[in-house]
């Protein structure tokens, strides 16, 4: 093979070498690339536009990217590929930042997914990496099912790395930046697994010293916050503070003594980072904000932070304690120690079960199962009896040996049947509420969905009973005569199909409030209740009910609520979809003039009647028997004029309310184009189409209402002098 050397450092290297260079160089040059750590420029084979870098399908034409598309200039993942050829297969990139690039990747030797973090530092600090060697020395001795595992860590031509383990989710940074803030029950949830995460770390004598939503995952599948990166910051030290992007983002989280610069640190200082993670959660903004990271960490030293129950009145207030405790300047008044803190947020857990019985979790309504249909079909053995109590008898042996080993391990007996019969991650119907896993939104779920989803449970619970009967006998079905037989056969196909009819018809409903199909599939049927991480989506939040003890009046239900969640959507989509945004924010200000022009127009026809008006016009009419009686005449042409008023009044609340309607619905397509942007490309252009055609429709009756205002004048509805009530209830109306 033909040899060559690299030009930067004179390393021999192979003449078909990526870049020309040899690994080390290549990825130092792809590390500090332009300082800015700038994303490889992904293409999609077919249209040649730009990807973003977990794209699953082209924004533009919507073709599917490769499991490994090729990344152009991508010479970080170059570097690795070259150097971790026999362990790793480099699979595709995850994200970048001002310390490093993170990349999904297959450790071939265990068959799993890890992720591995590239860190950018000084080659020629010796010392760093050293540091670094030795910080995830300490961080690999943590285990915790709230921290994120380190396998490994190695160099790739003096570029330090780190293996850690793949979770399936997004960050809490993400989360924020598309949610704004969290409900309060779910961020006390967060804090407290990530406050049983750092009280685990604190006790092995390990300090993160970086606590942000960058550093907290979020699982896909069971919603746990789960903390990554311990010991990186303390290794990098100062690096931390001066990389490329992080200027702002890590002083907005430090504890005033890392301000300060004091060498004494312990686990408080992460106590306080945890507190203004809480405390941003909660509110949606920083306690403390800054142009420059010395305002921030000034501000830090200085100053106090906006109170909690001013920003949130109707906070409870364990959370507002719990959290301005964590903020409190001087380390002795914090809480002492992480553990602590989650007592006094009050989060009750599932008890968490041994690594080594964690497989019985759940699993006691399929075993029940499975055992019913033995015991059914040894029923229909010549040997009934004998059949029935080896089953049963080992059933019952096997099942008081499982619950004595979990109380072994430190659960109750109350605990382990709770553990053993608790809703099953995978269980998409009704479950009775004292089992259900938390974070379960069955409750929350519309009414037309839980009678979709109720169905099925109760055809099982028949199936459960068919075979009870199966077991004792208690039916002789020889002796039911067959019109029965067939009737039972008709009521169940009946069943069936209205089931059936009732699912199609939510779907429907579902599609018509902003989901697309797919979506709209998973909400009735597919998707557990409990699978936090789904329902935490925007665009499907929003067709559940509120939390309970949710803040109600947050909700973007009045119109200007509407139309601030339609900007803050449009704002954040990029590329080709920013003029639809523009469009959409267009098309919900004329919505809203319009509603506004209805509100000015209901209110001036309010007061031109008098409530119970036309009830006493009706009845002084009837007073006056002859019909021939001038004043009855003009009574009558006075009702006539309120029961026109009073139609004219319905019918612009109707109207108003439809385009109230029209306006959430607006809502709730942007704010699904701008999920789909993110999370599934492939599905904006139906999307897009939905959101396009309602902002024409907005814009045809704005046009439409500008031209009646011009061909009408202008011209006030009722002036006041004409209220006809007045003129009934004067003195001369009975005279």
């Amino acid at each position: 093979m033909e040899r060559k050397t690299c030009p930067t450092c004179g390393a021999a290297i192979d003449a078909e070498r990526s870049g020309g260079l040899c690994p080390a160089c290549l990825l130092k040059e792809g590390l500090e690339a332009e300082g800015t750590m700038a994303a490889p420029r992904l293409r999609c084979h077919a249209c040649q536009s730009t990807l973003v870098d977990d794209a699953r399908f082209c924004a533009r034409c919507g073709t599917a990217v490769p499991a490994e598309p090729a990344a152009e200039g991508d010479t970080v993942r170059a570097a690795l590929e070259a150097k971790l050829q026999a362990p790793y297969r480099i699979v595709r990139l995850l994200g970048r930042g001002g310390m490093g690039a993170v990349y999904l990747a297959r450790d071939l030797a265990l068959d799993r997914e890890v992720a591995i973090k590239v860190v950018k530092t000084d080659s020629s600090a010796r010392e760093v990496h050293d540091r670094l060697r030795r910080e995830a020395r300490t961080a690999a001795k943590l285990s915790h099912p709230n921290i994120v595992p380190l396998h490994a860590f190695g160099e790739v031509e003096g570029m330090p790395y780190f293996v850690m383990g793949y979770v399936r989710g997004e960050s809490l940074a993400a989360r924020l930046r598309r949610d704004g803030k969290l409900p309060e029950e779910e961020v006390r949830r967060i804090v407290a697994d990530l406050a049983e995460a750092l009280d685990h770390a604190h006790r092995q004598g390990v300090v993160h010293r970086d606590v942000k939503p960058d550093n907290v995952l979020l699982d896909d599948e069971s919603g746990r916050a789960l903390l990554t990166d311990f010991g990186v910051a303390k290794a990098l030290g100062s690096e931390t503070l001066t990389a490329v992007g992080s200027v702002v983002g890590t002083p907005s989280y430090m504890s005033p003594e890392q301000a300060a610069g004091r060498a004494d640190i312990d686990g408080r200082t992460d106590i306080y980072s945890l507190g203004v993670m809480a405390y941003a959660m909660l509110t949606g903004r920083l306690p403390f904000e800054g142009k420059t990271a010395a305002d921030v960490l000034t501000k830090h030293l200085t100053q106090e932070p906006p109170p909690l129950r001013s920003l949130l009145p109707t906070l409870p207030d364990s959370t507002v304690l719990a959290v301005e405790r964590c903020l409190a300047k001087d380390p002795a008044r914090r809480w002492p120690d992480a553990r602590s803190l989650k007592v006094a947020l009050g989060v009750t857990e599932e008890p968490r079960l041994p690594d080594t019985h964690r497989g019985v979790e759940g699993q006691g309504i399929l075993v029940a199962y499975i055992v019913m249909l033995a015991l059914a079909t040894v029923r229909g053995t010549g040997t009934p009896m004998l059949g029935l109590t080896l089953v049963s008898g080992g059933y019952a042996l096997v099942y008081g040996m499982i619950t004595a080993l979990l109380v072994r391990e430190g659960l109750s007996v109350g605990q382990s049947q709770r553990a053993i019969w608790t809703e099953p991650s995978w269980w998409p119907l009704w479950y009775p509420r004292g089992l259900r896993r938390r974070g379960n939104v069955w409750d929350r779920l519309p009414a037309a969905v839980r009678r979709v989803r109720a169905w099925p449970a109760a055809f099982l619970a028949l199936g459960v009973l068919g075979h009870s009967d199966a077991i004792l006998h208690y039916i002789d079905w020889h002796r039911v005569p067959v019109p029965l037989h067939l009737g039972v056969v008709a009521v169940s196909a009946a069943l069936f199909v209205l089931w059936y009819v009732l699912m199609v018809r939510s779907r429907r409903e579902l599609q018509r409030q902003g989901l697309d199909p797919r979506d709209a599939a998973r909400v009735v049927l597919a998707v557990p209740p409990s699978r936090a991480s789904f329902w935490a989506r925007p665009h499907i939040a929003a067709v559940l009910a509120p939390a309970a003890g949710a803040e109600t009046p947050r909700r973007a239900d009045s119109p200007h609520d509407q139309l601030q969640s339609i900007l803050r959507n449009a704002d954040e989509l990029s590329g080709s979809l920013r003029p639809l945004g523009a469009q959409a924010a267009v098309a919900a200000r004329q919505l809203l003039v319009s509603i506004e022009h209805a509100d000015r127009e209901l209110a001036e026809l309010a007061r031109s009647l008098d409530a119970g008006e036309g009830d006493r016009l009706a009845a002084k009419i009837e007073a006056f028997g002859d019909a021939s009686v001038p004043i009855r005449q003009l009574l009558e042409k006075q009702l006539d004029l309120v029961r026109e008023l009073q139609a004219r009044i319905e019918e612009g609340r109707d109207e108003r309310n439809r385009k109230v309607e029209m306006l959430k619905t607006l809502a709730l397509h942007v704010t699904s184009l701008r999920a789909r942007a993110a999370e599934t490309p492939g599905e904006v252009p139906s999307v897009s189409e939905r959101v396009r055609a309602l902002c024409d429709e907005i814009g045809g009756q704005a046009l439409a209402l500008a031209e009646a205002r011009t061909a009408a004048g202008q011209r006030s509805p009722v002036r006041g002098s004409a209220r006809p009530g007045r003129t009934s209830s004067g003195p001369g109306a009975s005279s």
